[in-house]
């Protein structure tokens, strides 16, 4: 395989992943598999107990690719952050597009193929007692008996968790190892509870609730408030309020906020616009109040931000997750 992996990293992989198109000549990978974050956890695991991830991290295919997953002694959790999948075994195959939570068993073989051209994925192997609890739950349930999979929609929140995750799989203070379990499992559960049925993102929300999500998904750039939401769906803010925060734990404008914030972030890394024209495209043209802000819920200025993530100046702090991240 490739040069950035060790010798033990090859022989896992070896292991674990059967390349079926297209073919490794002179056993490395084809130029279209990038799997230079994808690597061994570099700490031995602290017990059997807690979950541990062996290997793991993101993966970009940029052609259509086919392969067998032999999970062996490790449960594999993958999270479909953009295009499109095909998975499953001889028994059950689905297809997985973006937001897609994938959970496969231990001892068990999966074929997955590329539907779309391009694909990125998060992909770990984990074992530990705990995972082993969590996914006998999970499979005690009806249409989980080969996988799990879910339509995640909280995507900005997982794939900010992931690659918080992936961070400390790269580092070697065996003290980390108990924040990658804590936030592992604190994304695993997430996937747990929302495959119950009384959920609050399942199909259950009320109308009136999901119409308004809507609202401040798509229309975040207008200047909202309660009593204009109030008018447009004709309901009363005070029960707006109140349900919006049952079903989605949150009021409806610090949710705006959020989704603005998100938003600002694509803007930040994908685009050479300035603060203050980033700050008006998401609804917030006080660029003091946008700077506040955007600094609250991430723990940096939006430059900062951009700095970090584009290699401009450290990216230790926005990668390392602050109790904010777990509220």
């Amino acid at each position: 395989m490739n040069n950035y992996f060790s010798t033990e990293e090859v022989d896992f992989l070896h292991n674990h992943i059967d390349l079926i198109r297209p073919a490794m000549i002179d056993g490395k990978l084809p130029s279209c598999i990038h799997m230079e974050n994808f690597r061994k956890n570099p700490k031995n695991k602290l017990d059997d107990t807690l979950p541990y991830i062996c290997f793991g991290g993101a993966v970009y295919y940029d052609r259509n690719i086919e392969y067998i997953i032999n999970t062996g002694d490790y449960y594999i959790c993958a999270y479909v952050a953009s295009g499109k999948l095909e998975f499953g075994n001889d028994l059950q195959t689905i297809q997985c597009p973006e937001k897609t939570a994938l959970l496969a068993y231990k001892n068990n073989s999966y074929k997955l193929k590329t539907i779309s051209r391009e694909l990125s994925l998060y992909l770990y192997f984990i074992s530990g007692s705990a995972v082993d609890s969590y996914c006998k739950e999970i499979i005690s349930q009806q249409g989980n008996e080969y996988f799990y999979y879910n339509k995640f929609e909280l995507h900005s929140f997982i794939v900010n968790s992931l690659e918080k995750l992936n961070y400390f799989l790269r580092t070697t203070e065996r003290s980390n190892l108990y924040m990658e379990s804590i936030m592992f499992q604190y994304v695993f559960v997430r996937l747990l509870t929302t495959s119950q049925p009384n959920d609050p993102f399942s199909n259950n929300i009320p109308l009136h609730i999901a119409k308004l999500k809507r609202i401040l998904d798509t229309r975040y750039y207008e200047n909202h408030t309660l009593d204009s939401l109030q008018e447009e769906l004709k309901i009363s803010k005070y029960r707006l309020c109140r349900e919006f925060s049952i079903y989605y734990e949150t009021s409806p404008l610090k949710y705006l906020n959020k989704v603005r914030i998100d938003k600002a972030k694509e803007f930040l890394l994908e685009t050479d616009e300035t603060i203050v024209s980033i700050g008006c495209e998401v609804g917030i043209e006080n660029t003091t109040h946008f700077i506040n802000l955007f600094k609250r819920q991430t723990g940096d200025t939006p430059l900062k931000y951009r700095q970090s993530h584009l290699g401009t100046g450290s990216s230790e702090n926005i990668l390392f997750p602050t109790l904010e991240t777990f509220s």
